[in-house]
């Protein structure tokens, strides 16, 4: 039995990225001839943890190939604003060119995260003929797949100044202040009865804090502790990273 017109899809997509092209220029390098294809990036913050700076990380995917394809595209993966993809499949999109057989030769996505109605997940795809496949035949296709993250300071390490902690109108209140104004910090609130543990092992207390009080910039945690059974007490005001996908 012979095979005729097969046609060979390679399909990509990352989670959390912001933007695509597909490329076939030739830059160097020790890989020459893996000139061809589609390189996908997404941008993120990150704490380094030695100093607790915010740094702006960018992630790069891509998968490359030593012989044009007969076609490719790049474009959504589905529309945020249509639900998640974790389940199913997308409505729209590049997976429904790739089994419509129909790839429309976009080079470039990088859809608006600012606007809802044309944020999207990103992904691509390329298509090989492979011609005819006669009984027992084989054909083979390399496919280079590269990945590389790198980063650049965006705030400096986070300094935080305890105005208050104690009890304040029965409740136990801790004030405080983070002086480098870096919008995407928040915080959490851990506790131990202990010091022969690390932070990260602390128990976490689910309790907000408020913010701008009771001045410009101080954040507030206010719980209720029971000193009877518990007489002392260790607290760690934790810093995270506000990140939204």
């Amino acid at each position: 039995m012979t095979l005729n017109n097969v046609t060979f899809y390679q399909f990509l997509h990352t989670l959390h990225g912001d933007r695509g092209v597909y490329d076939e220029r030739d830059y160097g390098g020790g890989w020459p001839a893996y000139r061809y294809g589609i390189t996908l990036q997404g941008d993120s913050h990150a704490f380094d943890l030695r100093d607790y700076s915010t740094k702006l990380v960018t992630d790069t995917v891509a998968m490359k190939f030593s012989m044009p394809p007969s076609g490719y595209e790049l474009g959504a993966y589905g529309m945020k604003n249509a639900g998640d993809h974790q389940f199913g499949k997308p409505a729209t999109g590049t997976h429904l060119s790739v089994e419509s057989n129909s790839l429309n030769g976009s080079d470039f996505f990088d859809p608006d995260e600012s606007d809802p109605d044309q944020d999207a997940w990103v992904s691509g795809a390329v298509s090989f003929n492979l011609g005819s496949f006669a009984d027992q035949e084989e054909k083979s296709l390399d496919v280079l797949l590269a990945v590389k993250s790198s980063h650049v300071d965006a705030y400096p390490p986070i300094k935080l100044k305890v105005h208050h902690a104690g009890m304040i109108n029965g409740l136990y209140t801790i004030q405080f202040e983070e002086t480098t104004m870096n919008p995407l910090v928040g915080f959490v609130l851990r506790k131990s009865s202990l010091l022969d543990m690390p932070v990260k092992d602390w128990e976490f207390l689910p309790v907000g804090y408020q913010l701008d009080v009771p001045m410009p910039n101080w954040r507030t945690f206010e719980f209720a502790v029971d000193t009877e059974s518990e007489p002392s007490a260790f607290f760690s005001v934790v810093p995270r990273l506000s990140i939204g996908f």
